[in-house]
């Protein structure tokens, strides 16, 4: 997520979008510790999806916690997704 929030700010030559978006994925992201399930099953058993604008946030429900294992942008190569999906099996 620290990659894409640089870029923004590199891009846009100042922080503002990267500011606004980084608020939007905190508070969607606050949701899932009251619905942990939100997001949809993967392929990868243990990991679910939520999709979040051009974004997916991938995570592993565990006992009293939620832990995000990546932040993806969807218009990147899907193949690629899937082969960083499998290193973080």
């Amino acid at each position: 997520m620290v990659e894409t929030l640089e870029y923004f700010s590199n891009r846009n030559g100042n922080n503002v979008y990267s500011q606004k978006l980084l608020l939007s994925i905190k508070a969607t992201t606050g949701i899932l510790s009251t619905f942990p399930l939100l997001g949809k099953p993967t392929d990868f058993e243990i990991i679910r999806e939520l999709i979040h604008l051009d974004y997916s946030i991938f995570y592993v429900v565990a006992v009293n916690e939620i832990h995000i294992v990546m932040f993806w942008d969807n218009r990147r190569s899907p193949k690629l997704l899937e082969k960083e999906l499998e290193k973080l099996l």
